[in-house]
């Protein structure tokens, strides 16, 4: 993954959660790393992205990796389900542990080369691990509207 790519999982100009620390890719240790707060990625160290110097910043990176990869389901090749109708809101409630996620998300990571992605059961909140060729992620999931809380 070249840093344009990495480049492509910070948040844009115009989004909605645009945090100045995170709006480059930044390294830390061993990992290099892009989000834009609804998906992580690391990759391993590129020497020409800046350190993180936010220390909170790289101690939550840390911790979701680690808390996150350490008790997964085994990996599996991702199989988008048929894409929502205007009217859901461009969210669905996926077969990824039954966790709501934005589709725009599972479209964008679905194009990682050999991504295959990792779901705790049971654990509707947590992120959807996966990995690809040359790094791994997470998706956040999304809080349920008031309407399938009360259908669940």
């Amino acid at each position: 993954m070249n840093l344009e790519e990495l480049q492509s999982f910070c948040p844009q100009l115009g989004d909605i959660c645009f945090y100045k620390a995170i709006a480059t890719p930044w390294s830390f240790r061993e990992w290099t790393y892009a989000t834009d707060g609804r998906i992580m990625i690391r990759v391993p160290v590129m020497p020409s992205v800046r350190v993180q110097k936010n220390i909170k910043l790289r101690i939550t990176a840390l911790n979701l990796f680690r808390n996150h990869y350490s008790t997964w389901a085994p990996y599996v090749p991702l199989s988008l389900p048929v894409r929502p109708k205007a009217d859901r809101l461009k969210q669905l409630v996926t077969s990824l542990g039954h966790r709501i996620v934005d589709w725009r998300y599972l479209e964008r990571i679905s194009a990682l080369p050999r991504l295959r992605i990792a779901v705790k059961i049971g654990r509707p909140f947590d992120p959807v691990a996966f990995r690809f060729v040359g790094g791994t992620g997470l998706l956040m999931p999304m809080q349920p509207c008031e309407e399938e809380k009360k259908a669940a």
